[in-house]
């Protein structure tokens, strides 16, 4: 089976618009796409699935936030995040205070988790979603902490591409979670005891027990 680097082309291939050709095929049968995203070299994009007409690059879903581990003893701190602007009240001490700006942060419909731990607080945006925190002030506040860093991290899952061979020539596709393993624990079966369940939101027949677990 021969597969094709997206990033090298021999003289049968037209190169893909910002290294976007999303497959191996010879031209006659290949659909190159261009991506919205500026493609850094060294880094492929694939179709994404259910939607053959689109793909993307990894994305920045998290950020994390870190103070110099200063005072906050009164007053606001001011947080812009995707836009939207968090305004926290001191509240009792800094420790207190900066878990309420977390638990503020996480209220956000595009926050997944929002965790403070002396002296960062860790923001995962919910699938798909770009965090950005284009602002931290403590311009406000009663004390001596300042910002040190506001870090973009990547814990978007890139999968792999399983490439498959036809007459047509190459294609690829992402990888698929095709398998799962179920682990049961508690009580033993007994005798007229049922299992029941779903795969996929399809109810499979009904077990009733049998001689033994």
């Amino acid at each position: 089976m021969a597969i094709f680097p997206q990033t090298s082309f021999t003289d049968e291939f037209v190169k893909g618009v910002a290294g976007a050709k999303v497959n191996s095929r010879r031209d006659d049968f290949v659909m190159s796409r261009t991506t919205q995203d500026v493609t850094p070299f060294g880094v492929a994009v694939t179709n994404v699935i259910g939607s053959p007409d689109k793909c993307r690059l990894p994305i920045a879903n998290g950020t994390v936030i870190t103070d110099d581990a200063g005072t906050w003893t009164a007053g606001d701190v001011v947080v812009v995040i995707n836009g939207v602007t968090v305004t926290t009240t001191f509240s009792t001490n800094k420790a207190t205070s900066m878990a309420l700006i977390a638990t503020a942060l996480q209220a956000l419909d595009f926050v997944s988790t929002a965790v403070y731990s002396d002296p960062t607080i860790t923001i995962v945006g919910e699938d798909n979603v770009n965090i950005v925190v284009s602002s931290f002030d403590v311009t406000d506040i009663t004390g001596n902490m300042t910002l040190t860093s506001i870090v973009a991290t990547f814990t978007d899952t890139v999968i792999g591409l399983a490439v498959r061979d036809t007459i047509e020539g190459g294609d690829s596709r992402v990888e698929v979670n095709d398998r799962a393993v179920m682990t049961l624990s508690g009580d033993v079966l007994n005798t007229s005891d049922t299992v029941d369940g779903t795969i996929n939101g399809v109810s499979i027949t009904q077990v009733t027990y049998a001689t033994s677990d």
